[in-house]
C-alpha cells in the first residue's frame, strides 16, 4: 500500500516539474520618441518566412507579450498614423523571452492648401431615359420655400419610395 502511495505522490510532484518550464516569447513596449508617449491598441504581428503566427495589441501601457516557440521570427507594428514598423530576425530561444521595444517617430508633413474651395452642388435629371430609377436634389431654394423643416419631411419630398412614419 505505502508503494503505490509513493507512486502517486511521485507522479504528481513529477507533472508539476513539467508543467513550470519557462516560456518562450517575445515582448515589449511601444512608445513614441519625442514624446515617450505609450501607444495603446498598436497592433503587433509575428510571421515566420512570411506566414502569420500571432498578433496581439498592446496593452493600456503600451505593452505587449507573445508566448511563441523558439526560432527567429520577423514582427510588425502598425498604429494609426505612423508608418508601419517591420523588425526582422528576432531570435527567440528556448526558456528565454526576449525584449523588443519599438520607437516611431513623427513624420507628419504639413499640407498646405493654396486655394480652398466649398460649395456648389450638383443636380440629376428627375428622370433619366437609360436609367429605371428616379433620382432628386434638393437645392438651398428648395429647403427654403417648402413648408417641411426637418430632414425626413425633406427627404420624403425628393426621393421616391421614402415615406415617413410619425412615431
Amino acid at each position: 500500500m505505502k508503494w503505490i502511495i509513493s507512486i502517486i505522490i511521485f507522479s504528481f510532484f513529477s507533472n508539476s516539474l513539467f508543467a513550470q518550464r519557462p516560456a518562450s516569447g517575445i515582448k515589449g513596449k511601444i512608445s513614441d520618441t519625442d514624446t515617450d508617449d505609450v501607444f495603446i491598441g498598436a497592433n503587433v504581428v509575428v510571421s515566420k518566412n512570411g506566414v502569420f503566427v500571432i498578433g496581439t495589441s498592446t496593452d493600456f501601457e503600451g505593452n505587449y507579450t507573445l508566448k511563441i516557440d523558439p526560432g527567429v521570427y520577423d514582427m510588425e507594428v502598425s498604429y494609426i498614423g505612423y508608418q508601419t514598423k517591420r523588425i526582422e530576425n528576432i531570435e527567440v530561444n528556448a526558456g528565454q523571452v526576449t525584449q523588443t521595444d519599438v520607437l516611431f517617430e513623427d513624420n507628419f508633413e504639413a499640407i498646405i492648401y493654396d486655394d480652398y474651395h466649398c460649395g456648389g452642388y450638383y443636380t440629376i435629371p428627375l428622370i433619366e431615359q437609360d436609367n429605371p430609377t428616379s433620382e432628386r436634389s434638393i437645392t438651398d431654394e428648395d429647403i427654403r420655400t417648402q413648408a417641411q423643416k426637418s430632414i425626413p419631411q425633406l427627404a420624403g419630398l425628393s426621393s421616391p419610395g421614402v415615406s415617413i412614419l410619425d412615431q
